[in-house]
């Protein structure tokens, strides 16, 4: 997609910060009555379950989308990344 502008970006991490990635298929999720899952409601569930592992944030992610669709069919599919930054061991050497 030449067409699609992009930007590139770095952003530090540190110690219980989550990054999530997920497609569009998370974000475009239609309920029944044909509303999107849409973006708000994946930073609201994350920012609910910050505290947890990130393969729970990921299954409460997942139950959210469900319980939001009812069971829907699918549009598209939905694949979710969830990376939760633990406290590092050792020193990185430098």
């Amino acid at each position: 997609m030449a067409e699609t502008p992009y930007a590139a970006a770095e952003e530090q991490l540190t110690e219980g910060d989550v990054l999530c990635l997920y497609t569009d298929g998370a974000t475009e999720a239609r309920n029944p009555e044909g509303e999107e899952f849409e973006l708000h409601r994946v930073a609201e569930t994350v920012a609910e379950h910050s505290g947890s592992t990130a393969e729970d944030i990921g299954r409460a992610l997942l139950d959210r989308l469900s319980a939001f669709s009812q069971l829907s069919q699918q549009a598209d599919d939905v694949t979710l990344v969830v990376i939760k930054i633990a406290k590092a061991c050792c020193p990185i050497a430098s």
